[in-house]
This record gives structure tokens, C-alpha cells and sequence, in this order.
């Protein structure tokens, strides 16, 4: 029974909690932002003390969750570097500085003026979030996590990064973006 409830549920043996959320750190969508968490020091402190414990880090992140939030931050900051007076003034200079193909034009052929509601929606649907730049996502959350568990004393030969991993459809609703935290034999 012990052995199968390692191999099952290795941080169960540690933490004595079946809860699947022991086994992962949360994020918010679209962010690589570590919240303090007191699971990051008691992991450490697992580490430190089970010489023949290994962890392995496998960030998470979700192509249809978390692409209109990147598209969101990439025009906030699009925005912001217009440097105007007034976020309506921002957004009209940046949508007349962009090439669109599906701008709409007036009868003259120039760029029609539209309302902040649409030329939002254009110059949104502009930014591709491509596999890529979630899987950097991704491991650029286990990485957060590894610096912050070695910032606490965990043996840094003892904890790695695997390779990354998007959301498809297999995916629930209830899911939500994280690092897994895998438990091994050193």
C-alpha cells in the first residue's frame, strides 16, 4: 500500500495530503509571477532533508486560456510606450501607427476613425501568441519556481526543469496554470 501510494502520490508520503494542489504551484493566466507560498519552504526543506529525494519542475500553460490574456499585456505595453496624454489618445496613435491588413478604409481609402470598442478589438486580434511563446511561458514558470526553492535552501544539483507542456483539449475546465512538482529517487 505504501509503495503504491508513492508511486501515485509521492508528495502524499511528505505532506500527508492526497490533495492534487500539493503537487503543483499556481500562476495567474499569462504570468510567470511566483506569489509566496509557504509549500516552497516546506519543499525545500524536504529536499534539503531527504538526501534521495530528486524534483522535477514541468511548467504548464494553456494556448486558449491564457492567449487573450498575452494579447491583452502586449497591448497594455503597446499603450503604455505611446507615452499620450489620455489612454483613448494612446490607443488612436497606436492604431493609426499599425498596419493592418483589415483596417477599415472610408471612401477615400485612408483609415476609417472607429470607436475605441473596435480599434481595441483589431489591434488585439493583431498580436499572435504562437505555441512558442507559451511554452516559454511555461518554463519561464518552472524557472521562477526552481530560483525561489534554491533562494530557500534546496540542493540545486537535486531540482530540474523538464521540458514544458501546453493545455489541449484533454484539459477541464477546472484547470488552471502551474508548475507540476514531480518527486523521484535520487
Amino acid at each position: 500500500n505504501l509503495i503504491g501510494k508513492a508511486l501515485t502520490s509521492p508528495f502524499a508520503l511528505f505532506t500527508g495530503s492526497d490533495a492534487p494542489e500539493e503537487a503543483e504551484i499556481a500562476f495567474s493566466a499569462g504570468s510567470a509571477e511566483l506569489a509566496a507560498s509557504p509549500k516552497l519552504d516546506r519543499i525545500a526543506q524536504l529536499l534539503a532533508d531527504k538526501p534521495g529525494v530528486q524534483l522535477t519542475l514541468t511548467g504548464w500553460a494553456d494556448p486558449v486560456g491564457e492567449g487573450q490574456v498575452l494579447r491583452e499585456q502586449r497591448l497594455a505595453e503597446a499603450l503604455k510606450a505611446e507615452n499620450a496624454a489620455t489612454p483613448d489618445e494612446a490607443l488612436r496613435r497606436l492604431y493609426q501607427a499599425t498596419k493592418l491588413p483589415n483596417k477599415p478604409k472610408n471612401l477615400l481609402g485612408l483609415a476609417k476613425d472607429l470607436p475605441p470598442a473596435q480599434m481595441r478589438g483589431l489591434l488585439l486580434g493583431s498580436y499572435a501568441v504562437d505555441d512558442e511563446t507559451l511554452r516559454q511561458l511555461a518554463v519561464a514558470r518552472a524557472v521562477a519556481v526552481r530560483d525561489a526553492l534554491l533562494a530557500r535552501g534546496a540542493p540545486n544539483a537535486r531540482v530540474f526543469v523538464a521540458a514544458p507542456k501546453l493545455c489541449d483539449e484533454t484539459c477541464d475546465a477546472a484547470w488552471h496554470p502551474h508548475v507540476e512538482l514531480s518527486l523521484g529517487a535520487h
